[in-house]
């Protein structure tokens, strides 16, 4: 029976109306060593209440960190990296539900030449456990599985991550990110950590969107465009001298090219706008082909691109 001990790290920011029911799943979980780590994001409604309660009754040992305005995702993550202790990391988001078997299948996959192991994401209601079956993917196929759309994609909560290896590389989520900081932190763990990635195929985590965060100001969405291209000039700028294979360079400008076009299509022309359609249209004279070629990007995302691109025509 493996004994390491796993932090499991929840940001919370006015989660009231579905923290209880991540609370009780984590409290579910057939894995035994487990801590809790819970960073209060400067919440105003009642999961401070909730928090409290749970403290007091549950199973595993909880640390517990308030902030008292709202600093981001990102920073209440990395407090809760600081005060995490054990041999792993995981986050769950507080909206989330994970199985009792969720910390467990993440535990179990992880061996000697395992630097991260991951399960498959389930957007829709958790009744059942499926059966697992795992699959080890080296570097370049990690890389290529993160950037994918399909089944694992660049998300923390999915995953498990050794601390060791974490605070060796000295890997954060960077605070001035606002949009697809997961993606970030996941591909700088993997290029730093050099290590292979096994894939379970349970689906023990229950991703719900909440629909009470979306919004449609125009301010914040071009804040979120900004932040994904500081993610894809950062990735741009990992990739280099690392032992990635072509097929693996090409998927990476391949989504790089997708977030372009879509930019394109939401941004007002300007500067930035042309400077941004000089860079797409070099990498439609290399990768287009092997855009609509690409198994790691979904039919979806072909056919938008094409509508997108008709449009802005």
């Amino acid at each position: 029976m493996l004994c390491e001990q796993v932090d499991i790290i929840i940001p919370v920011h006015n989660s009231e109306r579905y923290l209880s029911d991540c609370l009780k799943s984590i409290e579910s979980q057939e894995y035994g060593k487990i801590n809790v780590i819970i960073i209060n994001d400067g919440s105003r409604d009642g999961s401070e209440k909730i928090i409290k309660a749970y403290m007091h009754n549950s199973k595993f040992t909880v640390k517990y960190f308030a902030f008292r305005e709202s600093k981001g995702v990102s920073f209440a993550r990395n407090k809760g990296m600081e005060l995490s202790s054990g041999e792993f990391i995981t986050f769950v988001d507080s909206d989330d539900i994970i199985l009792p078997n969720h910390i467990k299948t993440l535990v179990y996959n992880m061996s000697k030449d395992t630097s991260l192991s991951a399960i498959q994401i389930l957007k829709k209601n958790v009744s059942i456990r499926s059966k697992s079956k795992a699959r080890v993917l080296d570097l370049s196929n990690s890389f290529i599985s993160v950037l994918s759309s399909k089944g694992i994609e660049g998300y923390v909560w999915n995953k498990l991550f050794r601390r060791e290896l974490l605070d060796k590389y000295n890997i954060k989520f960077e605070k001035n990110i606002v949009m697809s900081e997961d993606l970030l932190f996941v591909c700088n763990y993997i290029l730093n950590a050099r290590g292979n990635m096994k894939v379970s195929s349970t689906q023990s985590y229950y991703y719900r969107t909440n629909n009470d965060s979306t919004t449609r100001d125009s301010s914040i969405e071009k804040a979120k465009i900004k932040s994904q291209f500081l993610v894809y000039t950062s990735i741009e700028k990992m990739i280099s001298n690392n032992g990635l294979n072509p097929r693996a360079i090409k998927v990476f400008y391949e989504k790089y090219m997708l977030f372009l076009n879509y930019t394109l299509y939401k941004l007002d022309k300007n500067d930035q706008f042309c400077e941004l359609d000089s860079l797409l249209k070099n990498f439609e004279s290399k990768y287009l082909i092997s855009f609509f070629m690409s198994g790691a990007i979904t039919n979806k995302e072909k056919l938008g691109y094409l509508y997108r691109k008709i449009k802005r025509s």
